[in-house]
């Protein structure tokens, strides 16, 4: 029986193709993960299996430090959404990440002690598999059970699935999950400001360092409310609670592939999205409660009286005369409710198209706060009322609003509204508003004038000031 080398030569193509088709598919899976034993080099990256997201190391050519991040495919800035060493930057120009032996993944360079990656949860399992995913997580698995995820470390930038809130609430030492602003635009190391969650009123708030720095979202028992400008209502937010956990989570709705949340290193959340056209930034969280003072001042056609404190023990300052809390013009003291009390003023002025400090009853005892306060208790809000305004606004809308401006100008800081009740009762006309106390700095006792400028003396409480204006020019910031 001859010898059918057709046949011969058909198999062998056949099995030529099955070990083809058996290395591809074995490099396609050395793409998107590493498994024990396996290392990812320096100029080498690990792709999602969707194509969307890249693990590798990134450079800041300003330091010539190295770090392991995570960015979008799509994005020619490759701007990092995730980073492994932040506070741990490899000096080296070459960096490997290894999955040990024993299930553990590790960072190192040629200069460096290996760093644990997953030292937050050490694996217990020897056969481990690192891969990015299509989310933006990065997750360690030894099989079907999660050893180690990114998602519970977040960076700079809160992505869909993600959770930001605090977990092991019944615990001695509770976690948060909390977004962490880089140092600079250069430097990837936690900054000052971190956004996380108060469970106790279901509030997105922005902190710097443990303080509270600013709201920008709240639950209202059904949905959140962003205070963003230009906010595009993408976001399909979730909040969940209980004894031992409370967090926010989301998913993407609307028109585009994905959105996410950034926190820059200044504090402020940028929204940006993912659609066929690419990466774009859509929206910024509200300005700082801070920027009222100086805007107020600068809106004046850059001319404004500024009062020069001549405090026992403290340098010379200046603010705006008509602008300033109480805390600020009798002890020199200065917070966040400052600029709420700043706030309240423009309110006020906005409704009687009067300046603060150009304005004073028919005495000469009240100022425009004092006329506030006591037309407000009468009901007589009409009389302060801008006769502009007659035909935009009710009697009912002018009433709420010289109560809004009252309850930002309370004599004691902690009596004032937060920025964020004030845009709350704004956008919410069914809010009720508590019942104010009485606004501080009601009266000026004498008004002089002298040769450097005018001398006011302010009557607050069992004490008085002498406060010295003179006029400055404020540039814009």
């Amino acid at each position: 029986m001859g010898t059918n080398y057709a046949a011969i030569a058909n198999a062998s193509s056949s099995y030529l193709l099955l070990i083809f088709f058996f290395m591809f598919g074995l490099s396609h899976e050395q793409d998107f993960s590493i498994s024990s034993g396996g290392t990812l080099r320096t100029n080498e990256t690990l792709v999602s299996a969707g194509g969307v997201f890249e693990l590798g190391f990134f450079g800041v050519p300003s330091s010539g430090n190295r770090y392991l991040g995570i960015w979008f495919v799509d994005d020619p800035q490759k701007r990092p959404v995730w980073v492994a060493n932040r506070d741990n930057p490899l000096t080296d120009s070459t960096c490997f990440l290894q999955v040990r032996d024993d299930g553990n993944l590790i960072l190192e360079d040629r200069r460096l002690t290996p760093m644990i990656v997953n030292s937050g949860a050490l694996s217990a399992y020897p056969n481990t598999t690192a891969t990015p995913i299509d989310t933006g997580n990065f997750v360690l698995q030894a099989g079907a059970n999660l050893v180690w995820q990114s998602f519970d470390y977040p960076s700079d930038t809160y992505l869909p699935g993600m959770k930001i809130g605090w977990f092991g609430l019944t615990s001695d030492v509770p976690t948060p999950y909390f977004l962490s602003a880089w140092e600079s635009s250069t430097d990837p190391g936690h900054g000052d400001f971190t956004l996380g969650v108060d469970y106790k009123v279901a509030n997105l708030t922005v902190y710097r360092g443990d303080s509270a720095h600013m709201d920008i979202g709240y639950w209202d028992g059904k949905r959140i409310h962003l205070l963003f400008a230009n906010y595009s209502n993408s976001f399909n937010f979730s909040y969940f609670s209980n004894p031992n956990e409370a967090y926010f989570t989301f998913t993407t709705i609307g028109n585009y592939s994905m959105s996410w949340l950034v926190m820059a290193s200044t504090g402020l959340i940028d929204e940006y999205t993912l659609s066929n056209r690419g990466i774009s930034m859509i929206s910024h969280s509200l300005c700082e409660a801070s920027d009222f003072g100086t805007g107020a001042a600068s809106s004046m056609n850059n001319e404004t009286a500024a009062a020069k404190l001549e405090l026992s023990g403290e340098k010379d300052q200046e603010l705006p005369i008509g602008y300033m809390s109480p805390e600020y013009a009798m002890n020199g003291l200065f917070s966040e409710k400052s600029d709420v009390f700043s706030f309240g003023i423009i309110v006020l002025e906005i409704i009687t198209g009067k300046r603060n400090v150009a304005f004073f009853d028919t005495d000469h005892s009240s100022n425009l706060l004092g006329s506030a306060w006591n037309l407000w208790k009468e009901g007589e809000n009409t009389e302060l009322m801008d006769s502009t305004l007659a035909d935009s606004c009710s009697s009912s809308e002018v009433l709420r609003y010289i109560q809004l401006g009252i309850l930002c100008v309370q004599e004691r800081a902690e009596d004032r509204l937060s920025m964020f009740n004030v845009v709350s009762m704004l956008s919410n006309e069914t809010m009720a508003l508590p019942y104010p106390k009485e606004p501080g700095l009601l009266r000026y006792v004498s008004r002089n004038s002298t040769t450097e400028g005018e001398s006011l003396k302010i009557q607050q409480g069992q004490g008085s000031q002498t406060v010295q204006s003179v006029i400055s020019v404020i540039s814009p910031r």
